[in-house]
């Protein structure tokens, strides 16, 4: 898409101030490729800083990116875009008094005041704290999801996952696209079809191929 006012969301993304984007969709549905795009897509968003949490180097970015690192909710410096990528490892449902988690929703409930932008990418909306989805205005990406998974999403997106499922092949397909660039946004009724940064490679859709499980601040303990 080379005119971002053409598209409802892409023109109210690129004005919001603040507010939660979920990037809903099963493993190597091009969930962290579509944020990307999006960003690259509109000129505000391209043009905030970008801070990563728990993510392992902001190198792979260009120059002009304004990629910075956190580990922690206080770095993240107002007026950003904050992006955590695959949240169900930061912020699992099942640790809900996690200090990660307890953390994330205190942050959700400043982000307005910070005018903060947050990002997640999420394999199954079941997996992740729900204040993700609560706290903030959301508008929900979808991508395709799994048949089987989708047994197992909240029942408030199940629908939406359900429908994705089903419109993104089609719209695919008529338009002569590939699936990985279409993308359902329920809240605006749109299909959203959107080419990837010609920057965009292997070293961004793996940027966690190396990440260790157990590492972190707030890693899994055994």
């Amino acid at each position: 898409m080379s005119d971002y006012k053409k598209s409802s969301v892409l023109t109210a993304l690129d004005g919001y101030s603040y507010g939660s984007v979920p990037f809903i969709g099963k493993g190597k549905s091009f969930k962290t490729g579509t944020m990307y795009s999006i960003i690259e897509a509109c000129p505000d968003l391209y043009s905030r800083p970008k801070a990563f949490y728990d993510f392992p180097s902001v190198n792979i970015f260009p120059e002009d990116y304004q990629a910075y690192s956190v580990s922690s909710f206080d770095d993240i410096v107002p007026g950003s875009i904050a992006i955590f990528e695959d949240a169900n490892r930061l912020f699992a449902s099942r640790d809900g008094k996690s200090k990660a988690n307890m953390c994330l929703q205190k942050f959700m409930g400043v982000i307005s005041h910070k005018d903060i932008l947050a990002m997640f990418t999420i394999q199954n909306t079941a997996n992740v704290d729900q204040c993700i989805f609560r706290d903030q205005e959301v508008v929900n990406i979808h991508k395709m999801s799994d048949q089987i998974g989708l047994a197992y999403e909240r029942d408030e997106f199940r629908g939406f996952c359900q429908d994705a499922i089903s419109l993104i092949p089609m719209f695919a397909e008529s338009e002569g696209v590939d699936w990985h660039y279409v993308s359902y946004v329920p809240s605006f009724e749109e299909i959203l079809i959107i080419d990837p940064p010609k920057w965009y490679g292997f070293k961004h859709s793996h940027a966690l191929r190396n990440y260790k499980i157990l590492g972190g601040e707030f890693g899994c303990k055994v």
